[in-house]
C-alpha cells in the first residue's frame, strides 16, 4: 500500500520514502523575491506584487481556513475556539455547506498519482444540491486572485479519478468556493477550461526541467 508522508512546514510530499512534486509548487503562482533586502512575492502572470507581511498572512489566514473546514466537514470544530479574525469566514462557509451540499465523500484529502507520479490535496468532494448526478469538486480560495485554480482543480480531479473507486465513470464538476475574509457570503465559481489538464502537465514537466538542471 502506498504511504504518503506530507512535511507541513516545508509543503513537501514523500511516497513509499521518495520526494515528490505537488500541484501547488508545479503552478508556483507566486514568486518569492528580494529587492534591496525587503521580501516581496511576485505573481507569476499578472505581475502583481505584494508585501511578504501581508501575502504571509493572508497565506496564513487560508491555511487556519482550511483546517478550520476540514474539522468542521468532520463534526469536530469548536466554534468558541475559532480566533475572531476567522470566525465570520468560518460561519459562512458552514451556512454555505448546510445550503448547497447534498453529500461530501472527501475532505483536505492527500492522493498520489502514480501514472503522473505527482501529490496533491483535494478541499472538499461530494455532490451540491442542484445536481442530481456527477460528482462536485470544490477548491476553497480566500484571496482575490485564483489564476490557477482551474489547472488546479483539473489536477486534483485526475487524483480523483485514480484514487476513488467509480470517480472515473462519474461527471465532475470542478469548482471555485470563494471565501472572502469579511464573512460575507461565499461565491461559487465553476471552472471548465478543456485545456487545464494539459496545461498542468506542462508545468510539471517544466518543474522538473528546472530541478534536473541545477
Amino acid at each position: 500500500m502506498t504511504e504518503i508522508v506530507f512535511d507541513e512546514f516545508s509543503h513537501t510530499y514523500y511516497v513509499d520514502g521518495q520526494r515528490k512534486d505537488s500541484v501547488t509548487q508545479c503552478l508556483g503562482e507566486y514568486l518569492k523575491v528580494e529587492i534591496s533586502g525587503a521580501v516581496f512575492y511576485v505573481h507569476t502572470l499578472s505581475g502583481a506584487v505584494i508585501s511578504k507581511d501581508i501575502f504571509e498572512a493572508a497565506q496564513d489566514f487560508g491555511t487556519a481556513l482550511h483546517k478550520a473546514v476540514h474539522l468542521l466537514l468532520k463534526g469536530n470544530l469548536d466554534i468558541s475556539a475559532i480566533h475572531p479574525d476567522l470566525l465570520g469566514s468560518v460561519l459562512a462557509v458552514q451556512d454555505w455547506l448546510f445550503n448547497n451540499v447534498a453529500e461530501w465523500m472527501l475532505a483536505e484529502q492527500r492522493f498520489y498519482s502514480r501514472r503522473y507520479d505527482f501529490c496533491g490535496c483535494l478541499d472538499i468532494y461530494g455532490r451540491l444540491k442542484k445536481y442530481p448526478r456527477g460528482r462536485d469538486l470544490l477548491d476553497i480560495k480566500t484571496g482575490l486572485s485564483w489564476d490557477m485554480a482551474d489547472p488546479q482543480t483539473a489536477a486534483y480531479q485526475q487524483l480523483i479519478v485514480e484514487n476513488v473507486p467509480g470517480a472515473a465513470r462519474a461527471e465532475t464538476r470542478r469548482w471555485v468556493l470563494h471565501v472572502p475574509r469579511d464573512g460575507s457570503d461565499c461565491d461559487l465559481i465553476r471552472m471548465n477550461r478543456k485545456d487545464s489538464f494539459g496545461y498542468f502537465l506542462n508545468m510539471l514537466q517544466a518543474k522538473r526541467w528546472r530541478d534536473a538542471s541545477r
